[in-house]
């Protein structure tokens, strides 16, 4: 298709009515300054306040920005969505709160780009607390155990992928296993990934959930996942088709 964007950024966005506006404008510069031919996929997720509304006022005023709305399908739902709506050569997605400075998906898509990894993201070496850390890095040691991924953060993004390994990753998770579940399944089909470190900024508003819990529940979901059919079935069919 001519003129098609070449690189397609899918931000899911719920309740931030306040904010969205400012993070999707700087996006939108960073991208024009570094001459990437881009569109943004602008997903809602359910949201209860005037989100939809600011997000069809920015697509009315900037021809690049695209809105979909996901009826509460969750991050990774509403991700998988965007992934959908486009045509574009490679797929980011990345979260909406402006702790992300748009430049590390320049970093990123340049990376993929030039050939230094099949998938290209970011990796938090600090992060925003001790208990972020301690829940981080357990994460990402259990993962390590149960699918031997090699990838310091698992669940950082922006993430950059060329859109056509989608069929043979068929991620389907709707929350925010989806990044996991993503990397899990590069790891067996032997992509490569190359991180990039960045350094997080304060939200531009809202606040983490994140505790011990949280932990407890990433780690019951991930070893659940290890051991289920579907992941094992989805393994037995690359194989096949590798074979």
């Amino acid at each position: 298709m001519k003129n098609a964007p070449v690189l397609a950024v899918v931000l899911p966005i719920h309740n931030q009515a306040g904010f969205i506006e400012a993070v999707v404008a700087e996006i939108d510069e960073c991208l024009r300054y570094a001459k990437i031919n881009f569109e943004l996929i602008l997903a809602e997720n359910g949201s209860r306040d005037e989100t939809l509304t600011v997000l069809y006022r920015i697509a009315r005023a900037n021809r690049r920005a695209h809105v979909i709305v996901t009826h509460k399908r969750g991050y990774g739902g509403a991700i998988i969505d965007g992934w959908d709506k486009t045509r574009a050569e490679f797929v980011c997605h990345m979260t909406s709160t402006g702790q992300i400075d748009p430049k590390d998906i320049v970093r990123c898509f340049q990376a993929v780009v030039a050939g230094k990894g099949d998938i290209a993201k970011i990796y938090r070496p600090v992060r925003e607390s001790p208990l972020r850390q301690i829940v981080s890095r357990s994460y990402n040691a259990f993962a390590r155990v149960l699918f031997g991924t090699r990838v310091k953060d698992i669940n950082s993004c922006p993430k950059i992928f060329r859109r056509d390994l989608l069929p043979k990753l068929n991620l389907h998770f709707r929350d925010s296993f989806l990044d996991l579940e993503l990397i899990a399944k590069a790891h067996a089909l032997n992509l490569s990934i190359v991180e990039l470190p960045t350094k997080l900024r304060e939200r531009a508003g809202g606040k983490s959930s994140t505790s011990l819990r949280t932990l407890l529940e990433f780690l019951h979901n991930m070893f659940r996942y290890r051991v289920s059919a579907e992941f094992a079935q989805w393994k037995k069919i690359h194989m096949k088709k590798t074979a």
